[in-house]
């Protein structure tokens, strides 16, 4: 462990660290708001014309989802060992080894027999 590791218990938070981490935490509700928000647009719209196809906001989860895991990506030294950010560090170094990044991840079917990476897919018929 190296001296940047270290840290005095006694000794107050880093002021930029917790902005770091407290950006994080919105991003985060951000992306669970942005999900919600795609699986139940009639809620997002209760006046929405029922004639009318109701939007799709999926857009609003993938701009969500990239804006939190850059700052996660930027910011590992001061996220990486945060229980809160373990399970999303574990998908980027699953994609990392993979070799493969986030847009990859969000318009892969999950289909086991479909590769990950878009440059190993084929066009669907």
């Amino acid at each position: 462990m190296n001296r940047s590791q270290r840290r005095d218990p006694n000794e107050p938070p880093d002021p930029r660290t917790r902005e770091i981490h407290d950006r994080a935490q919105q991003l985060g509700r951000e992306v669970f708001n942005a999900t919600a928000a795609a699986n139940n647009p009639d809620v997002v719209y209760p006046d929405w014309p029922e004639d009318v196809p109701l939007p799709d906001l999926s857009d609003r989860v993938v701009t969500a989802e990239a804006a939190y895991y850059h700052h996660l990506t930027q910011h590992r030294e001061h996220l990486g060992r945060d229980t809160e950010f373990q399970a999303d560090y574990e998908l980027l170094d699953w994609l990392s080894a993979e070799g493969a990044d986030l847009r990859d991840y969000q318009t892969w079917s999950c289909d086991p027999e479909e590769p990950l990476r878009r440059r190993d897919r084929r066009r669907s018929r």
